[in-house]
């Protein structure tokens, strides 16, 4: 009797958990390319769907807040997405999309972000919060922006790549993050880098591209914290001193850096402390003849401490 009981259970509690979805058979025959929404509603973004059941969405052809905002007001059969990808071209004048609230993209939740060149400035603290558990990769190159919500990187769980190359920031913020390995912010001219901790709260950092940001000086200590790091590009900026450690981690994990088309003419001893055996310093471009002369060669065979030389 009491097994009976269960079954009657646990069938009612099927029923009124499946009772809201429709049928898959009744969604097909409505909109033919379920699992996507209804082309025409939100047109001129185009759904897909890829070999792996992961859902695309290309809102390329959206050119304006306005436009973004009634797309994403449409129903959609499921809010999980892989990946959303809005690529615009700066030179053409009908697309002016410069502004992303907390509202754009509904509730949709997205695994990988890419906007390029839109004419966004700044983005909203709120505008990806729904994918905070879900987002892994994260591209806003080639826009007009000068700021982001640094301080709520920490909140995205997964993420691992941050791009933001061309841009306009005047700032390089405190990084925080736990998941991220890659971060990028190529050309962002005169961006200045002040602060001493820019890279204490990123343990899982192996690789970091500040090439062309109009860099004077490096400081030192910037990199003592990281047990990851394989990959550090600094190069074409107006560098033209490495202090000692001006590149130290915990380990031996630095497996390529770079400082080509530098103004570098003096490198101390122990500029490098941290790198693999077969690690490559590329040093093209710079002023190095004098250095060179009295060295004769730059060497990262570890001495019995473990540490590379010059």
């Amino acid at each position: 009797m009491a097994w009976r009981c269960v079954l009657v259970v646990v069938v009612a509690a099927a029923v009124v958990l499946a009772s809201p979805t429709p049928a898959p058979g009744a969604l097909t025959r409505n909109n033919p390319g379920w699992p996507c929404p209804i082309q025409t509603q939100i047109a001129p973004c185009k759904c897909s769907e890829d070999t792996e059941y992961n859902l695309h969405l290309d809102c390329s052809l959206a050119n304006s807040d306005e436009e973004l905002l009634r797309i994403f007001s449409s129903t959609f059969p499921f809010n999980d997405f892989y990946e959303l990808k809005i690529i615009h071209d700066h030179n053409d004048v009908t697309n002016v999309i410069d502004e992303i609230t907390a509202n754009t993209f509904a509730d949709l939740t997205f695994e990988r972000i890419i906007i390029t060149g839109t004419r966004l400035e700044d983005i909203n603290d709120e505008a990806f919060a729904d994918s905070h558990a879900t987002l892994k990769y994260l591209e806003l190159s080639n826009n007009y922006l000068y700021t982001v919500p640094f301080e709520s990187l920490a909140l995205y769980l997964k993420l691992h790549t941050f791009i933001l190359d061309d841009n306009a920031f005047p700032f390089l913020f405190d990084l925080e993050s736990g998941s991220l390995e890659v971060f990028s912010a190529n050309r962002n001219h005169n961006m200045k880098m002040t602060s001493s901790s820019q890279f204490t709260l990123v343990p899982s950092l192996r690789e970091l591209y500040l090439s062309e940001i109009g860099l004077t000086e490096l400081q030192t200590g910037l990199f003592n914290n990281m047990t990851q790091l394989e990959v550090v590009d600094f190069s074409k900026n107006h560098l033209t001193t490495l202090e000692e450690e001006s590149i130290k981690i915990q380990g031996n994990t630095i497996r390529r850096i770079n400082f080509d088309t530098n103004e570098i003419s003096f490198i101390r001893h122990d500029a490098f402390l941290g790198l693999r055996t077969d690690a490559i310093l590329s040093l093209a471009e710079n002023q190095l003849e004098v250095l060179m002369r009295n060295t004769g060669s730059i060497s990262f065979n570890r001495s019995r401490t473990g540490k590379p030389s010059i």
